[in-house]
């Protein structure tokens, strides 16, 4: 009976050690999206600072098949009518939220090439002369590529995003500390 409980004592400090060196070190996220001749996209993640193999989290060329309970899900929610956030504090607490999600992600290469247009060639004009400076101002980071073209001809947006971060999940645990406590503690 003792060697039962040595052992199982010992189990769960190996589960607990693994669950804190997942916590602890950086997952490494690559996004790819391209929306022309067809929609692909793909999410892959390396857990334990890289060092394990691609894990695909989100491919578009995988087929899926929805389950029956999504499908159920789904003809539930058709019934209800939308719902308006009841608990103003949840949108205010959001903003915060928001900033404090981004701060704790790292991004370590972005590629964007792109080509857009809007209804109206003159919104298309004036979307491009926003976007001109960070193209061409060489205020970006060296591993950042912006490449942005527009099409007064059409509406459109066409174009392909690489990017790859690094995010600890250690560091997302305070910013979701804070919005629920912002969004459901004590009122002020």
């Amino acid at each position: 009976m003792i060697t039962l409980s040595a052992i199982l004592f010992w189990f769960v400090i190996a589960l607990v050690a693994i669950l804190v060196a997942v916590i602890t070190t950086p997952v490494s996220l690559r996004f790819f999206l391209r929306t022309s001749p067809q929609l692909v996209y793909r999410v892959d993640a390396k857990i334990l600072g890289g060092l394990s193999p691609n894990i695909p989290v989100v491919d578009s060329s995988r087929p899926r098949k929805p389950s029956a309970k999504w499908k159920e899900k789904k003809k539930a929610r058709s019934g209800r009518k939308n719902q308006v956030f009841a608990r103003t504090n949840i949108v205010s607490a959001l903003p915060e939220f928001l900033f404090g999600i981004i701060g704790a992600i790292h991004f370590r290469r972005l590629n964007l090439d792109l080509e857009f247009g809007l209804y109206d060639p003159a919104d298309t004009g004036r979307l491009y002369g926003y976007l001109t400076p960070l193209q061409y101002s060489g205020c970006m980071a060296q591993d950042v590529s912006f490449s942005v073209c527009p099409n007064f001809e059409r509406a459109c947006i066409v174009g392909e995003v690489d990017a790859s971060v690094r995010v600890t999940a250690a560091s997302l645990l305070l910013p979701i500390f804070r919005f629920g406590w912002n969004a459901f503690g004590p009122k002020k």
